[in-house]
């Protein structure tokens, strides 16, 4: 098991991350190249779904590791899959629902940049699952999501796809001016299912 002590200790660097956050140079920043880092980030990309489910503890230091890989080695596809996770971390473990925000919107503006795909669109579809609903109206947590599921369905990563239909219909019960736009959303996603 991962000390809490730990993950305090990283949550504070990744604070200052995004607190010194350069676009500008962020965006200029080579890829990581060295085959060891890609490999260590593919591995955590994949573990990254049962961790959260098996030890929230590990899933919570293996995306602080993936900001650390990012940091040292510059940033890769398999880093922005992994990293897109940072609002599952700072929302449990601080109620830093800002810190996860911010981020997040770091992490999606480079994968864009880069297009990085299809890991772009699952960023975007964990920025309208986790953050985007608490800093801006809710109609864009439903535009991101569907932009997530337009990038997905041209990657051809169904399962994914399914899963952005949570966000998307839970913002269409709290936001759409009637019920059949919801049950519109929820027969397009019986239909994929």
């Amino acid at each position: 098991k991962i000390a809490a002590s730990e993950i305090e200790q990283q949550l504070d660097v990744l604070c200052h991350w995004v607190k010194e956050y350069n676009q500008i140079s962020e965006l200029a920043r080579p890829d990581a190249t060295d085959p060891q880092v890609l490999a260590v980030a593919k591995l955590i990309s994949c573990v990254l779904t049962p961790s959260r489910l098996c030890a929230p503890s590990t899933h919570d230091w293996l995306v602080l590791q993936s900001r650390g890989l990012w940091g040292e080695h510059g940033h890769c596809a398999a880093l922005v899959a992994s990293l897109s996770r940072i609002a599952f971390v700072t929302i449990a473990t601080r109620q830093d629902f800002r810190t996860g925000y911010d981020a997040l919107r770091q992490v999606l503006t480079v994968a864009e940049a880069h297009d990085y795909e299809p890991q772009t669109s699952q960023a975007r579809h964990l920025y309208a699952l986790t953050a985007v609903h608490w800093f801006e109206p809710l109609g864009n947590s439903l535009s991101q999501a569907k932009l997530a599921r337009e990038g997905l369905l041209h990657a051809g990563d169904l399962q994914f796809v399914c899963f952005t239909y949570y966000p998307t219909i839970s913002t269409l019960l709290d936001s759409a001016p009637t019920l059949e736009s919801c049950a519109d959303e929820i027969g397009s996603a019986l239909v994929l299912a």
